[in-house]
């Protein structure tokens, strides 16, 4: 019988992890899909932990999409699911991680405790290590922030693929697409997509918006916690009549507002991969974004995104929002990402490094 390859994140259609580990599934030959439920019990994780376990042959593979908050507050039962599982594991069987966020001290806004902080994310990665036979990053610049004691990996059990991008989900002109989103406007668009939180920088949209009043600025999204819920409500009452912000948005109006924008911006403080980026990609929108390593290493291959640093964003933003021969160009590098970045390409990378523990 085929090696089984069991793909193990949050439950579908919980955002966008778990998305990617659908899209995934469907691209690898003799494949399963494993959700892990989140919760605040540990006995929840040993439960799963064990099921999981029981499901896995000799030479199976088991590929978790991980995600911090998976594994309960501040993802303390990593500590207990990631040793129990590799204890319950059949020897010869393969257990690879992809990590599509990095912890690091620069995660958190608490400078009192940047030094537990900072060693309790080395623990965590520490027992991460040590429990993977293999370890998949999105992205150089998450390799790069992944922090462990004593790092007992090889090269070779590290492997880099970057995040895919999916095909577009919608094929509606932009005047449909504006209308859908409540705009009326023959004015340059320029948006943010996605969750709101402090390291995405939305308040430069408001900024944009407050300078320049020919363009019409959306801020395509809402928070998820209740500082950032906070956080929007006082973008709201300061927003001049050119700033619309839509809150969360259901999937349909989601795709709707990167058909809307002319300009997507996205002035992050910290990424290791960032899914609204091959959203645009998709969608072959023009993008600014900040000057993180991330950007930059793509722009320096595709002359996209355009970067800038966190001082000039918005201005260069207006410029770039009426520049049409750049954004053509812009298009024109998102189309060809696109292409080198589709999920078949993800899926045939996972495939490579998962045999090669198998050999």
């Amino acid at each position: 019988m085929a090696a089984v390859t069991h793909i193990v994140s949050f439950q579908s259609d919980k955002g966008g992890i778990a998305d990617y580990a659908d899209k995934l599934t469907d691209g690898l030959d003799e494949s399963s899909r494993v959700s892990v439920s989140p919760s605040l019990s540990p006995f929840a994780f040993i439960r799963q932990a064990v099921t999981l376990s029981r499901q896995v042959k000799p030479e199976d593979v088991v590929n978790i999409q991980m995600s911090y908050g998976l594994f309960g507050p501040h993802g303390v039962y990593i500590l207990l699911y990631f040793p129990l599982l590799k204890l319950l594991l059949p020897a010869s069987s393969v257990l690879v991680i992809a990590l599509h966020e990095i912890w690091d001290e620069e995660s958190y806004t608490l400078p009192p405790v940047t030094v537990l902080i900072k060693t309790y994310c080395l623990v965590i990665h520490t027992v991460l290590t040590f429990c993977a036979d293999g370890i998949v990053f999105l992205s150089q610049n998450g390799k790069e922030r992944f922090k462990c004691i004593n790092l007992p990996l090889a090269q070779s059990q590290m492997r880099i693929i970057k995040h895919g991008v999916p095909e577009p989900e919608r094929q509606i002109s932009t005047a449909a697409a504006r209308s859908e989103l409540g705009l009326s406007t023959d004015s340059p668009v320029v948006a943010t997509i996605g969750f709101i939180n402090e390291r995405k920088r939305t308040e430069q949209l408001l900024e944009l918006a407050n300078n320049f009043p020919m363009l019409t600025v959306i801020i395509a999204g809402g928070g998820r916690t209740q500082a950032n819920r906070e956080r929007v409500t006082d973008i709201r009452r300061a927003a001049p009549t050119n700033l619309v912000i839509t809150g969360r948005l259901p999937e349909n109006k989601f795709h709707a507002a990167f058909i809307a924008a002319d300009l997507v911006v996205l002035p992050y403080t910290n990424i290791n991969q960032s899914g609204i980026l091959n959203w645009c990609a998709a969608y072959n929108v023009p993008v600014l974004a900040s000057g993180l390593n991330y950007f930059t290493q793509i722009n320096n291959q595709y002359a996209w995104p355009e970067t800038a640093r966190m001082d000039d964003i918005v201005d260069v933003a207006a410029d770039l929002a009426t520049d049409q021969t750049k954004l053509d160009s812009l298009a024109i590098g998102a189309e060809q990402y696109a292409g080198d970045h589709s999920y078949t390409s993800v899926a045939t990378a996972y495939a490579e490094f998962h045999t090669s523990f198998l050999k």
